[in-house]
């Protein structure tokens, strides 16, 4: 009886570790997964900002070079050009120009007495020293006119024989990045910094207290040093080596092709104190539990029945942070959509309406270049968020149902793979019930995930049952299999995902590699009362 009841405590304290385990990892991926969706906004909206300040600088350096080819420099002209740049850009604080020594010549706000030497600035040393610098982002610095803090960006001047002739260079200011950041919610001990690919600190937010001591200073992060100079553009770290010293998981982006890296820290303290509640109140039950064997048979017959309902409340967690996640990229890309959409629109017909209103002559033909510049850029940008808003949330799903959202990613597949598909669908009831759909469909785009990762297949076949009783979604590829062991393996996340959403809807999922080869998937779900009058309704 003792080695019984010890045997069953075992399995029991087995059991507790593994759910809170995985519960574990589930709170980290969350929280990775929120850290990411935030860095890729804050990196697209920063991005979009340093692309219009480089069409700005490439603008106001080929006016000035134009001027001096002709007959001089015009300074009320040109400082009158440079305002009207100036302008169009809010994040911006002072647009304006150096000669070769260093000196501020031209822009809004200069006293042409004032002989204000920039020469000893960084971005001037990095463009006089380098003819090939181009675009220079350099450290934040304190503007000598304005006195503001300001991330300077700089363009080359070249005089007609070539040589340099001074530097175009602008003032992004940081209180723009630090408003910027503070529209995101990153809970009370969370953090979100800017830092180039020396690890050098643009922005912080919320800033420290010390903010003139840290921005532009070198903060070493091993983490962050190791994804630097690995040349990803992507990753993920847990550190404690932070301004405050708060331990954060932290999501790092590179901001399209300049220099720099958006970093986004949440509290580990903040998003795991809900799991480790469930820690506790789940290590508390299982030492009741285990406390109830050793009085009686029936205490342990009953506290198994608690230890069996907390286990279906793990379960049930675990569906609804799956469906708490699809809710959030589905807020974003509704988010995305609405209003980063409606403004590239705006954009778009304001370039369309300056291309009709610009006079077809060649005076005006480098500025419709230009223009023409900023509506491919802006068709870009189009382009990049509707596949982003496609990747977090297909609007067939929800608009058309699971069928034609498995007949539109299949088509997605092939165009992107090559390899050929058949859908054949028995019997199509119509829509089926919303966590159905979106079980199905994940689990459907990990299949052909890993069909086009391992399998080498050149055709896949789907089929489709839908009637009153179950809904069976069956996959097969001609491809090379699947040995057992990795289907069994744990490390495979994505067969071990399928799996969980199924048996999440109490279904069955069966893998199997045929002796010929390729690999099938059959998914069955069985459909309840409930659900089913509510589809026929």
């Amino acid at each position: 009886m003792a080695g019984g009841v010890a045997l069953i405590n075992l399995l029991v304290a087995c059991m507790v570790a593994f759910s809170l385990y995985q519960s574990h990892g589930e709170f980290q991926e969350h929280a990775e997964i929120t850290a990411q969706n935030m860095s890729k906004l804050l990196a697209y909206d920063i991005g979009g900002e340093l692309d219009a300040i480089n069409i700005l600088l490439l603008s106001a350096a080929d006016e000035i070079e134009r001027q001096i080819a002709g007959d001089g420099i015009d300074r009320q002209v040109l400082n009158a050009f440079m305002a009207r740049q100036q302008e169009r850009i809010p994040a911006i604080f002072s647009l304006r120009a150096t000669d070769a020594n260093g000196i501020v010549r031209y822009g809004p706000g200069v006293d042409a007495m004032a002989h204000l030497n920039n020469s000893d600035r960084e971005y001037f040393i990095r463009q006089r020293d380098n003819p090939k610098a181009g675009l220079v982002i350099a450290t934040p610095v304190f503007a000598r006119i304005d006195k503001k803090w300001a991330v300077p960006i700089s363009r080359p001047i070249h005089l007609p024989d070539g040589s340099f002739g001074g530097v175009v260079y602008v003032n992004f200011a940081l209180e723009h990045l630090t408003k910027t950041f503070s529209t995101i919610d990153i809970g009370q001990h969370g953090s979100i910094s800017l830092r180039d690919t020396e690890q050098r600190v643009f922005a912080a937010y919320p800033a420290p207290a010390d903010f003139g001591n840290v921005i532009g200073e070198k903060l070493a992060v091993p983490e962050l040093h190791e994804l630097v100079q690995s040349g990803r553009n992507v990753g993920t770290y847990i550190t404690h080596h932070t301004i405050d010293g708060i331990e954060r998981k932290f999501a790092a982006l590179r901001v399209d092709n300049f220099p720099l890296y958006v970093i986004v820290g949440r509290a580990t303290d903040e998003y795991m104190t809900q799991w480790k509640d469930q820690a506790i109140k789940t290590s508390v039950l299982a030492a009741l539990f285990c406390l109830a064997l050793l009085i009686s048979s029936w205490l342990i017959y009953r506290n198994w029945k608690n230890q069996s309902a907390t286990n279906k409340q793990l379960r049930d967690l675990s569906s609804h942070l799956q469906t708490v996640r699809e809710e959030e990229q589905t807020n974003i890309a509704r988010e995305i959509h609405d209003e980063l959409g409606g403004t590239l629109t705006a954009l778009k017909i304001d370039v369309y309406w300056l291309t009709e209103k610009l006079p077809a002559n060649d005076e005006a033909a480098p500025v419709l270049e230009h223009v023409k510049s900023m509506s491919q850029l802006i068709d870009n940008a189009m382009s990049i968020t509707r596949r982003i808003i496609t990747d977090l949330r297909p609007t067939v799903l929800d608009d058309l149902g699971l069928l034609a959202a498995i007949e539109w990613q299949c088509e997605q597949f092939h165009q992107r793979t090559g390899i050929e598909y058949w859908v054949n669908c028995i019997e199509d009831r119509g829509k089926l019930d919303k966590q159905y759909s979106i079980a199905l469909f994940r689990i459907f785009q990990e299949a052909l995930t890993n069909i086009s990762r391992h399998s080498d297949a050149t055709m896949v076949e789907v089929e489709f049952h839908h009637n009153d009783e179950e809904v069976v979604l069956s996959i097969i590829d001609n491809g090379r299999g699947m040995p057992k062991d990795c289907v069994a393996s744990p490390s495979s996340y994505g067969i071990r995902g399928m799996r969980e959403r199924t048996e999440q809807l109490n279904g069955q999922i069966k893998f199997n590699t045929p002796p010929g080869g390729g690999f099938s998937v059959m998914v069955i779900l069985p459909l309840s009362a409930k659900g089913n009058k509510e589809e026929k309704t």
